[in-house]
């Protein structure tokens, strides 16, 4: 199954998302639209495959008169989740690209909220975490934090 994730959070609100990211990998390969500084995050760790800035699919046509580049690039998917809140339009125009299953969420939890961030991303998507979440990067720098000045 090809999804496409469409998610414009801040770097936080990405890593608070990246348990849910990890769990939609296991579903099939993800394309992401977002900020690309933000989600390569994602992709450098291989839950994401491809990921793309909204400048470079028109995903602001999304909300006037989607561009046939727009709607060719949703075309590609059968799975769709936009954390957006207009989503009346975003719904007809995803649809009318062929989408089968469409997901819509707000980008952030309701205020009134009262558990863990990332527990809203599990949650909202009906995710269960099954294990303790450690985003695997490795650092490319050797760090001598600890080591007591002598």
């Amino acid at each position: 199954m090809k999804q496409l994730v469409v998610f414009f959070g801040g770097i936080g609100d990405t890593i608070l998302f990246a348990p849910s990211v990890k769990l939609l990998s296991k579903q099939g390969e993800i394309t992401f639209v977002g900020y690309p500084e933000r989600a390569m995050l994602l992709r450098e760790v291989g839950w994401v495959r491809e990921v793309y800035s909204p400048e470079q699919v028109d995903f602001e046509s999304i909300f006037d008169i989607p561009s046939d580049r727009l709607r060719g690039f949703l075309a590609k998917f059968t799975k769709a989740y936009f954390f957006i809140r207009e989503a009346e339009k975003i719904l007809k125009t995803a649809r009318e690209s062929g989408i089968e299953e469409i997901v819509t969420l707000p980008g952030i939890p309701p205020s009134d909220w009262d558990l863990h961030a990332s527990e809203y991303y599990l949650s909202a998507l009906e995710l269960k975490q099954d294990e303790e979440f450690l985003l695997p990067i490795e650092s490319k720098f050797k760090h001598n934090w600890c080591e007591k000045a002598t």
